[in-house]
């Protein structure tokens, strides 16, 4: 079977979020199913790891004509017609490569289908949607033009938690009987082997007080501000001198966040190191009292069970997703917005007793073993395979 996978996701060589995701399952698709061909579409050069088998096969459309060397696949074109490929030209490489199925990674599908081809698309949250000002205007005007004809044409529609397939059914009614609920892997595999030298952990991680961890892009949906002041009340009610790591690259609409940086009393307590890289999120994990994750709204919440590997405590948000992640085994609160309930919650796990924090290590395995990279694959394309034959 020829499978040909949207690869716009690998044009950087950060693999966050959805390249991440996309990198995970094409890895255990190569070496569980070694009797497929991986085509990897794009109209830009991509970086995909190296050890890659001969059955993937990068191809990096230009216009007019295709050239093969060494695995990939070129042709010419401008920028104007690069931006435009996914929706146009793609059509004619997907017929031209006589494909058998497309997976459309990010959201949205090419606006026509090739007859014979099965068009897969993974959906991964609808906060655009579901959320007031949690998305980035340019994507909610993309998903409101592009989602609607995506899901409609789909011959089947992959959602990352049971939430999601909620949340996708309600807003697109048509397209209840093609959605399939295929749960995130979590974990990386390589990161448990990953040692670090904590000699060469930038002097401002390497705390010597206890301190309370937040990880991931400092975005509007992430609710910084909430956890500065819930770190605030947790401050002014134990009298302790911790620390509050705000650990993430900036991504958009940061105002709210550096204004709540800006008017708190404890600012000298709060440090923002910014992007981390592998080996540092791992000493964080390690050594941090919990991890501060109050979202208000998540497709799955990968950080989640990043966390339960180093057996870090988690206080998250019992909204859309997370209650599906996190199980028994993290700390909730019922409103993201309630600094209140999550200073409490902050004062929950420092109090907790030896044997509370084994159970709770217990349970956190038990979720990290649930949601694996392997069984993510494995269901799609028990799914793809499935339709197929």
């Amino acid at each position: 079977m020829k499978i040909g996978i949207d690869a716009r996701v690998f044009r950087f060589s950060e693999y966050t979020g959805i390249p991440r995701y996309t990198l995970e399952v094409l890895k255990c698709w190569v070496r569980d199913y070694p009797e497929h061909e991986y085509y990897l579409l794009s109209a830009r050069e991509i970086c995909i790891p190296a050890g890659f088998g001969r059955n993937v096969h990068r191809i990096i459309y230009q216009r007019n004509r295709l050239r093969r060397e060494k695995n990939v696949w070129w042709t010419a074109v401008d920028d104007v017609a690069r931006k435009s490929w996914y929706f146009t030209e793609l059509y004619g490489t997907i017929k031209a490569l006589d494909l058998d199925v497309f997976w459309g990674c990010n959201f949205v599908l090419p606006l026509r289908k090739v007859p014979n081809v099965r068009y897969y698309v993974t959906v991964y949250d609808l906060a655009a949607f579901r959320k007031e000002g949690t998305a980035e205007e340019k994507n909610l005007r993309r998903l409101s033009a592009l989602l609607p004809r995506s899901v409609s044409i789909a011959d089947g529609i992959f959602s990352i938690s049971d939430s999601t397939a909620k949340d996708i059914a309600e807003q697109f009614p048509g397209a209840r009987d093609k959605i399939h609920t295929v749960y995130s892997g979590g974990f990386l595999d390589d990161m448990a082997d990953l040692a670090y030298d904590t000699g060469q952990v930038r002097r401002e991680l390497r705390i010597g007080a206890p301190f309370f961890l937040f990880l991931g892009t400092i975005e509007p949906r992430k609710n910084i501000p909430t956890i500065i002041k819930a770190f605030e009340k947790y401050l002014e009610k134990t009298k302790t001198d911790e620390y509050l790591v705000l650990a993430g690259g900036m991504g958009w609409k940061t105002e709210s966040v550096t204004d709540a940086l800006g008017a708190s009393v404890y600012r000298e307590r709060i440090i923002c190191p910014g992007f981390v890289n592998e080996e540092e999120k791992k000493y964080l994990l390690d050594h941090t009292q919990a991890f501060v994750f109050p979202s208000l709204y998540e497709g799955f919440g990968i950080p989640i069970l990043e966390a339960f590997a180093y057996a870090t405590p988690v206080i998250t948000s019992r909204v859309s997703s997370m209650p599906e992640v996190g199980g028994d085994a993290a700390f909730y609160i019922e409103d993201p917005l309630d600094a209140d309930a999550l200073a409490e919650q902050m004062i929950r796990v420092r109090a907790s007793t030896r044997k509370e924090r084994e159970e709770r290590s217990r349970q956190m395995q038990c979720q990290v073993e649930r949601f694996t990279w392997k069984a993510c694959a494995e269901r799609m394309m028990q799914v793809i395979c499935g339709d197929m034959y």
